[in-house]
């Protein structure tokens, strides 16, 4: 009877350490889930602003296959000149053939979309 007791004690012990681990690693994925989260709305923010300001977004992050990267650019404005606009104001963007790249993180200042957005209409410079 001691030698049972003490091995459904051991079996406790066991699934307690489990439920531990698993608590452990539910905890890290929440995490990287929130920050997904917040990535995701960084990157609807700033889409949302660009086609307000009337630009093309050649790749969306909607859909099936999402990346960290929307594609844009205004139809009315070189990109060069697009991309000095916003690297004056302090936006770091990558300009490939004529298309700007911009990749928000989950860290992007919650108002760094609007201000794009306001730079963006703003073409006198």
């Amino acid at each position: 009877l001691e030698q049972r007791r003490e091995e459904l004690g051991d079996r406790l012990q066991d699934a307690a350490d489990e439920v531990h681990r698993l608590e452990v690693v539910l905890s890290e994925r929440g995490s990287e889930y929130a920050a997904l989260q917040e990535r995701l709305r960084a990157l609807a923010a700033v889409e949302e602003e660009v086609r307000a300001s009337g630009g093309e977004v050649l790749c969306s992050w909607e859909g099936d296959e999402r990346s960290g990267i929307l594609t844009f650019r205004l139809p009315d404005e070189p990109s060069r000149e697009t991309n000095a606009r916003l690297q004056d104001a302090g936006f770091v963007l990558t300009d490939r053939n004529g298309w700007l790249r911009a990749s928000p993180h989950a860290t992007t200042d919650p108002e760094a979309p609007a201000a794009l957005g306001k730079v963006l209409r703003d073409r006198s410079g």
